[in-house]
């Protein structure tokens, strides 16, 4: 009996200090961005901007970064160098506006329409997959945990006190 509180104390004591994880891939971090504000909050401002008739294309280099910021701060905001008004969709940019893009070997790409809203996006490596803690399936382990270890300790006092365990 000494040995299984331990074992269950042990076990409850681990999945307590260890989180559950989940991973969004980089499709589900980018659908995320569904507007340019979101896009700006993210990002900041883009490289490179072309307008259309009817969209306007922004693209963000990533060929340029140093080694610090390929490996450790995709994930990470970038600063912004101009405003965006969110208002009145206007933009005091300092991007270049062209009529074609640079070559980029990595970049993300997103295209909008006339009110700002994302239509659809592309990159070319660049992964933003995401690992984050998921409070809520450590919480129900946890729960699970103490559930399964009250049923056997009250399984084990039961059969002591009926005379089934000597």
């Amino acid at each position: 009996m000494k040995h299984l509180m331990f074992g269950l104390a042990f076990i409850g004591t681990l999945i307590l200090f260890s989180c559950s994880k989940v991973v969004y891939s980089h499709k589900q971090v980018m659908e995320k961005y569904l507007n340019k504000e979101g896009v700006v909050n993210r990002f900041g401002l883009p490289t490179e901007i072309m307008k259309g008739d009817n969209t306007e294309e922004w693209i963000y280099n990533y060929d340029v970064r140093s080694k610090d910021q390929k490996d450790d701060n995709l994930n990470k905001t970038e600063p912004a160098n101009g405003t965006y008004n969110s208002v009145d969709n206007s933009d005091q940019i300092s991007a270049r506006n062209v009529a074609q893009f640079s070559q980029f070997k990595r970049f993300i790409k997103f295209t909008f329409d006339k009110k700002g809203n994302t239509l659809k996006w592309d990159s070319q490596g660049v992964d933003l997959t995401t690992r984050a803690r998921s409070t809520g399936k450590t919480i129900g382990l946890v729960f699970l945990l103490i559930a399964g270890g009250a049923v056997v300790v009250v399984g084990l006092a039961i059969a002591a006190f009926s005379g089934a365990v000597h």
